[in-house]
């Protein structure tokens, strides 16, 4: 090593003392730069997911033609949306009914269906063995949406009723329901012109009855697709 630093020449001997203190200077910044992992090089495996992202699924909405709810909780109406009740009367005058335009209906005055009252409803005092006409047909002119409803015997009926729903000639709901029961239905009624309710005693009942009910019946639409009242 001696002999080697004195074979160079004064300016070889500046060079290397240049380096060395260049080395120096360098180190203590290249050893805070490997303790903060910085100098290291990157690491290119990626961590695996810890989840699965949740399937979605899209549905559209369809008729609940046998629900099992006894509730007579109506179902809430969104803003922009025009309710029309199916009325007893053939000759309503009231806008906000829809008056039938075949069959018959009852007038038997506000209603009791398992113990909740309804002060509209449209009624069927009738045997199912009767030749009388034991429904009500509805235009709904393509208008509407949805058809709601409470259905079951009247409270002071004793007899059990089998109630049914057409839809344009289309069996819609079929049903049997004793005193003391009662059935939510909500249907679709989208582009129907005709919605056709029925009831009746399935065996004849002695002295008066209040008949199958069809509480708070209304259906639903868009407030831009349902005409306004005329006026005479």
């Amino acid at each position: 090593m001696g002999r080697w630093w004195r074979s160079l020449d004064q300016g070889g001997k500046v060079a290397v003392i240049g380096l060395v203190i260049a080395v120096f200077a360098a180190l203590p910044a290249w050893l805070a730069l490997r303790s903060s992992g910085q100098g290291e090089p990157p690491n290119t495996i990626e961590a695996a997911p810890t989840s699965l992202a949740s399937a979605t699924t899209g549905s559209d909405a369809t008729d609940a033609t046998d629900t099992t709810s006894d509730t007579s909780t109506a179902s809430p109406v969104a803003a922009g949306t025009v309710t029309k009740y199916l009325s007893w009367d053939s000759n309503t005058s009231d806008p906000q009914e829809l008056p039938y335009f075949a069959g018959f209906a009852s007038d038997e005055g506000p209603q009791e269906i398992n113990g909740s009252q309804y002060p509209r409803n449209v009624t069927f005092a009738f045997e199912c063995s009767t030749t009388l006409d034991k429904y009500a047909d509805y235009n709904l002119g393509r208008h509407y949406e949805r058809f709601q409803a409470v259905i079951g015997p009247g409270d002071t009926s004793s007899q059990n009723y089998r109630f049914e729903i057409w839809r344009d000639g289309q069996p819609a709901y079929s049903g049997t329901l004793r005193h003391g029961q009662s059935r939510k239905i909500d249907l679709s009624v989208k582009n129907v012109l005709t919605l056709r309710l029925s009831a009746c005693a399935v065996v004849p009942e002695d002295g008066a009855y209040r008949g199958g009910v069809y509480g708070e019946p209304h259906v639903t639409g868009k407030a831009s697709e349902v005409p306004p009242p005329t006026t005479g």
